[in-house]
């Protein structure tokens, strides 16, 4: 964290899970992970943003209910111990992120998937936060799988060319045009 923020960032994901076996920390080091990240920052002079992600409802132990109980009382401990976002991961139906939204009383990040409600259904259940996570990369990709079956099935590539950005929108993305 002490490099990330000397290289100039302002906020962090923290996790609560490896992995590599799917298991879950245990909730009192996250929470003094958080209260060090947090001590960190403000010795630094920064104002860090720490989103503090749970994968509780993806990997804690019983049925859906069990696990969204565990990632609720898991954001109240990162709430408390200074995070300044929850991040349930995995927490994709609109009745459930509403419980979890109203229960924290918190903001409340969730992450794009096939399943996630819209952006305004998200504004009207209270979410603050919405992170795109893999979802570009792996549009990318997929549009990469069609453009190549276009060209090995058909022998076109009008996928490839049709609304793409021309070379110049392109290096206007890095390069902005000086005005005035």
């Amino acid at each position: 964290v002490r490099q990330i923020v000397g290289v100039g960032a302002v906020g962090i994901n923290i996790e609560d899970f490896e992995h590599e076996s799917k298991k879950l920390f245990r909730v009192e080091d996250q929470v003094e992970k958080i209260k060090a990240i947090r001590k960190l920052g403000e010795t630094m002079g920064v104002n860090l943003v720490i989103n503090a992600r749970t994968d509780a409802f993806r990997y804690a132990e019983g049925g859906e209910e069990e696990r969204f109980r565990e990632a609720l009382r898991r954001g109240e401990f990162y709430r408390d111990a200074g995070a300044d976002c929850v991040y349930p991961m995995g927490l994709t139906q609109a009745n459930l992120i509403r419980e979890y939204v109203r229960t924290l009383n918190f903001p409340v990040n969730v992450m794009v998937t096939k399943n996630t409600p819209s952006v305004q259904e998200l504004e009207a259940l209270g979410v603050k936060r919405l992170s795109f996570g893999p979802a570009a990369a792996y549009a990318v990709m997929g549009f990469l799988k069609r453009a190549a079956r276009e060209v090995l099935e058909k022998g076109t590539y009008t996928s490839l060319v049709t609304e793409a950005i021309t070379y110049d929108e392109l290096n206007s993305l890095t390069h902005p045009q000086k005005t005035g």
